[in-house]
């Protein structure tokens, strides 16, 4: 059975974060590195507005490495956070 991405995100709260919270840097906008801690603060803030109190910011941690790679010194700048 071959599922949506819509159906995983409604029912894969780290993929939901992820899909309404990362979005990928575009090129000629500036770098601004996602950091484990601004990371951390939103994801607790997301968590507590979704009633996504389960979710561990660790899972969310190995799922941003899968995703985009090993943390970087100073933080990934690949990706931008929506605030």
């Amino acid at each position: 059975m071959e599922y949506t991405s819509e159906y995983r995100n409604d029912n894969d709260g780290i993929a939901k974060f992820i899909s309404e919270k990362i979005v990928e840097w575009e090129a000629g906008t500036d770098i601004v590195a996602v950091d484990k801690q601004t990371l951390k603060r939103v994801f607790k803030q997301w968590k507590d507005e979704n009633d996504q109190k389960s979710l561990n910011v660790l899972d969310l941690e190995k799922r941003m490495v899968a995703m985009f790679g090993n943390y970087p010194k100073g933080g990934w700048t690949k990706i931008k956070l929506e605030i």
